[in-house]
Parts: structure tokens; sequence; C-alpha cells
């Protein structure tokens, strides 16, 4: 990296403030809303949990019964998909309607010429597409979590009973693999330094439960950062549509804490809706969960003057 283009960056990062102070703003008003919708999907499966079919199918070994018995994927679909497609609208309203009128201004533009649509097909479309993939990603890791813990259980000696427990009362159907297992593990390591079993059991509940709460953590803060930035995109989008923004306008890919995966990006210049390399992502929130990155608007070009 040269080092016109390392003043370039760091340049761009003092001017880029305005924006990262809105991305918090929104995140702020935001990321509770996104926290709890979470937990209260997770915790409305639990009181649903058949658990006559789900001890019986520990018993049975039968796994896909035991799967079945955790009624996930239906909440996804009846609760979880049109709260989460609401909430995403609302991040999508204020995201636009704020860059739209930040540039405008920063443009020297009318209070008319700045107008934010959030109804176009490129929104709905992506809240849509959206709330799909995660839909589809969390089932699958839910499928996987239900059968992997029971196998795992029985392995390290749990019986049906505190097996069910976990799963139902614990819910560790909302944890990743990584996090179930790590539920596990640490009942293991009490059980070897002698802690006595009930509380055993009542200090996994609360690992699981701290588990489940970091997890919605990570899923809001994810999805907040990818709809704030296509929110931002999209805004700058349709102000070059209207012929606010010229063809010379380009979107800067910058980083905070930059990651193994996210440092090249760093600086990266390209125009308006394409994507950046390498990697080909769209947005932050592409490369990796939690990804902290930003893109910001460079309304004249590489060589312009930031909006700020």
């Amino acid at each position: 990296m040269t080092w016109k283009r390392t003043r370039k960056i760091r340049i761009a990062k003092v001017k880029s403030e305005t924006f990262l102070r809105r991305r918090n703003s929104i995140a702020a008003e935001f990321t509770p809303e996104l926290e709890k919708l979470w937990r209260e999907l997770v915790r409305a499966t639990g009181g649903q949990i058949d658990s006559t079919l789900l001890r019986n199918s520990i018993a049975e070994g039968n796994l896909l019964a035991a799967d079945l018995a955790v009624p996930f994927e239906q909440l996804l679909e009846s609760f979880y998909r049109p709260r989460m497609s609401t909430t995403l609208s609302d991040i999508f309203r204020a995201t636009g309607t704020a860059t739209v009128r930040l540039v405008g201004r920063d443009l020297g533009l009318p209070g008319s010429a700045l107008t934010f649509d959030p109804t176009t097909d490129a929104v709905q479309r992506y809240i849509k597409n959206e709330v799909g993939r995660l839909i589809v990603e969390v089932g699958s890791t839910k499928r996987a979590v239900v059968k992997g813990f029971i196998q795992e259980a029985g392995r390290r000696g749990l019986n049906i009973a505190q097996t069910a427990a976990l799963i139902e009362e614990s819910r560790v159907f909302g944890l990743t693999s990584q996090d179930s297992r790590a539920v596990l593990n640490f009942g293991t390591r009490l059980r070897r330094e002698g802690v006595d079993e009930s509380a055993v059991l009542i200090l996994m509940d609360r690992r699981a439960r701290k588990k489940e709460k970091q997890r919605a953590e990570r899923i809001a803060r994810t999805e907040l950062v990818r709809t704030f930035s296509v929110g931002e995109q999209e805004g700058w989008a349709q102000m070059a549509a209207l012929g606010t923004l010229g063809p010379e306008a380009r979107q800067q890919w910058l980083t905070i804490e930059p990651c193994e995966i996210c440092a090249p990006l760093d600086g990266v210049v390209v125009p308006l809706g394409e994507l950046f390399y390498p990697g080909g992502f769209a947005k932050p929130g592409d490369p990796h969960p939690r990804c902290e990155c930003y893109v910001t608007l460079l309304p004249f070009g590489d060589e312009g003057e930031l909006a700020a």
C-alpha cells in the first residue's frame, strides 16, 4: 500500500465519523429490538416443545422425531418472519432517510430533493431474501444442534431426563453447535471437580442462557450492520437514479479493527452498486458475522471529497 493511499484511507476514516455516529444511533434504537425478537422466538419454541415425544425419541434414539418435537421451524415462519421483516423495514427507512438527508445537505441540495422511498422493489427484495436466508441458516443450525446434542449427551452419560431438560428448559436448541458443546464441556468439568449433580444442572442451565443471550447479540449486530449498509447503498442508488449523484460517485470500504478477511478490503473504492474485491462482497456483514466494517460515499469519485 502506497503512502498516498494510506493517507487517503486515514482522511476518509476521519471524515466518515458522521456515518459511524449515524450507524451507532440507529443501532442503539434497533439492536435491543432485534435481540428481544430472537429471545422471544427461542422462549416461544421452548414453551411449545412436545415433552413426551422428545423424551420418547431420546429413549429410542430417534433423532428425527426428537428434532420434530422442537417446533422451531414452524415458529420461524409464523412468528419470526413477519416481525423480522417489519424490523428490517424500519431499519431501512431510518437508514435511507438519514443517508439521503445527510448527503443532500452536504451537497447543498434543497429539502425537496431529499427523499427516500423504502417501498422500492430493491428494498422489498432484500428484506425477503435476507429474512429467508437467516431462517434457512438458523433452522439448519437448530436441526444439527438437537441431533448432535442428544448424541453427545448420551456419550457423556446424561440420562434421558437430563438431556430433555437441557433441550426444553435450558433451550440449547437455540444455540450454535459450538455453544451447545461448550455447555456440555462445562458440565463435564464441573462433575470432574466433584460438584453436586443438582448444582451441575443449575449451572449448565445458567451457562446455556448466557450463550443464548450472546447469540441474540451476534445475530442482532450482524443483521443491523448488513441492513444499515444496504440502506445506505439504496439511498445512494436512489439519488443516482434521480441524477442527484453523478456517474463519478464511488463507494469506499473502510475497516475499524480489520481481521484477516477484511484487511485487504480497507480503502477499496468501487462504483455504486458494484462488488468489493478481494472476496466479491456487496456490503459489510457479508465477510463474516459481527463484521464492523462500513462503506462510505465519495460523491465526486476517488479523487474528490467525502460527504461528511
